[in-house]
């Protein structure tokens, strides 16, 4: 089975009552789509960066679980962006060993000469004062 990790940002303005219910709402939406919940970690409510749909604080929580299907990511992704007290949400993989991005090929085979690196011996310095 693969290992995902879903954290997301729900509204400050929940009570606890009603944030605890939406965590167990998407820890019901993992399981009947054939997941498996491994863990759950709490944040709690702390102050977003930067104001999302208006808020400043939002409360936080992180859960790893397992699944199989590939349709598991779609309908958990389909059901959080309808989900009106979620502000933002963001699933990856855990344990992928794989880069999916290993750099610019071309910068790869052709790396940017520095300037003590250069060939050029003539002594002209670019940062000197000489010319002041």
């Amino acid at each position: 089975m693969k290992h995902y990790e879903l954290i997301a940002i729900f509204k400050g303005q929940l009570s606890k009552e009603a944030f605890d219910a939406e965590v167990e709402k998407m820890k019901a939406n993992i399981v009947s789509s054939g997941g498996v919940v491994t863990a759950t970690e709490i944040w709690g409510r702390r102050e977003i960066a930067c104001l999302m749909n208006n808020e400043k604080y939002g409360n936080y929580v992180q859960i790893e679980f397992q699944g199989e299907s590939p349709k598991l990511i779609d309908k958990l992704n389909s059901l959080a962006r309808i989900t009106e007290t979620l502000i933002k949400f963001q699933t990856h993989r855990l344990g992928d060993p794989k880069r999916k991005f290993k750099g610019n090929p071309l910068r790869l085979k052709n790396p940017i000469q520095s300037f003590n690196d250069s060939d050029d011996d003539s002594g002209d310095d670019y940062y000197s004062n000489d010319s002041i």
